[in-house]
């Protein structure tokens, strides 16, 4: 049987494995350094599933949503109809959209949730007090500089549009979503917004659209190049 020499100590007293063990020694260490990095990434991947949760914990309280009283079931195909029109219109970016239709969708939500009774069987009055709220800002703009404001107008037979501030809702939502640090000059935001409500108001549904991401090389841009000289 081949004999293996005994551990020697070095000068400072620190035990060494004997050469033949080295390979051992190292797949040791490599391994040792793997599972470190492993418990690192879990800790921090726990940690930020644990932040997630709370995030969207808060997020669900702040709406504040009473059972028995959800938005309408009609605004959903409505909402998209809008979505599909102004995309198709204006060329907003696919996610810009995906993530504004949800957003629109909870607000109405919560507005619905929290809509009195004083409502009655109008179907619509949730989406009044989203509108209401969100353009009080547009139409103090339009008195100061002196313009009409401006909001579209009863579709054509055979759409799935259940409220035609669905549209207004869902035009200012994916200007603002888009607009990035414009978000910061609201004068802005509604003029665009007046703008391209009037375009569309306008044209007719037959008109030619534009391709995805023409909003935001084709006015945001240089809009945002004038506005940072």
């Amino acid at each position: 049987m081949k004999s293996h020499p005994p551990p020697t100590k070095d000068a400072g007293g620190a035990t060494s494995a004997p050469s033949g063990d080295i390979s051992v020694q190292r797949s040791t260490h490599k391994q040792a350094s793997k599972n470190y990095f492993n418990l690192d990434a879990d800790m921090k991947r726990q940690s930020s599933m644990v932040d997630s949760e709370n995030r969207f914990s808060q997020r669900l309280s702040m709406m504040n949503v009473l059972p028995g009283k959800q938005a309408n079931f009609q605004d959903e195909p409505s909402i998209d109809y809008c979505c599909d029109v102004l995309q198709a219109k204006f060329g907003f970016q696919q996610g810009s959209v995906d993530n504004q239709r949800e957003h629109v969708l909870l607000l109405l939500a919560n507005c619905a949730a929290r809509a009195n009774s004083a409502s009655g069987d109008n179907t619509t009055h949730h989406v009044r007090l989203l509108h209401d709220k969100l353009f009080s800002n547009y139409k103090e703009w339009c008195a100061f500089v002196g313009a009409k404001s401006v909001a579209f107008s009863q579709p054509a037979q055979g759409t799935p549009l259940t409220s035609v501030l669905h549209m207004d809702l869902m035009l200012y939502f994916l200007i603002w979503g888009e607009s990035a640090n414009l978000r910061h000059m609201p004068e802005c935001v509604c003029y665009l917004y007046h703008q391209m409500m009037s375009t569309l108001i306008k044209d007719s549904p037959q008109s030619e659209g534009r391709p995805s991401g023409w909003f935001l090389t084709a006015v945001l841009r240089p809009v945002w190049k004038e506005a940072a000289v």
